[in-house]
């Protein structure tokens, strides 16, 4: 009986684990840095919420930074600026949502000791099917409710 808590609170925390494990992202090549941009799905979805890391490193490992300057864009208009202070990790990180599937431009500008370090990358983002997909199966359970009904009458009459 003592072995069922312990089960629960394991399966908690290996959740947590899987939670915050990145799945997606990219590394972009700035000057004599690697600007390592991780977010925590396999592929961008449009209407999903995503978590983004984003770390600036040289040969060494990560560079220190005081800030860093955030802009993504689509083809017609900017749709997140920040500007960001690192976390304790040196990391940085925030969450976004993209409206529509497509092509948007990540800008990066970090403030180090020993200047600006820049980089622009795209992003890839892919339309959103949820919403179609739910409408696929609202359509079948329907389709199959009407049919199961005209059967019955049909054995019936």
């Amino acid at each position: 009986m003592k072995s069922v808590p312990v089960f629960y609170i394991t399966f908690l925390l290996l959740a947590c684990f899987v939670a915050a494990h990145l799945d997606g992202g990219i590394d972009v090549p700035a000057g004599n840095y690697t600007i390592d941009i991780g977010y925590d799905t396999t592929h961008l979805v449009a209407g999903r919420s995503t978590v983004v890391l984003i770390n600036l490193l040289d040969w060494n490992g990560s560079v220190e930074s005081r800030t860093a300057w955030i802009r993504i864009t689509d083809a017609t208009m900017p749709v997140f600026i920040a500007q960001l202070a690192p976390e304790p990790t040196g990391l940085y990180s925030f969450t976004t949502q993209f409206s529509h599937g497509g092509t948007y431009a990540l800008t990066m500008r970090f403030t180090t000791p020993s200047g600006p370090i820049e980089a622009t990358t795209v992003l890839e983002v892919h339309s959103s099917w949820s919403r179609y997909l739910i409408f696929s199966i609202i359509l079948v359970v329907l389709f199959g409710c009407i049919t199961y009904i005209k059967i019955r009458k049909k054995i019936k009459t």
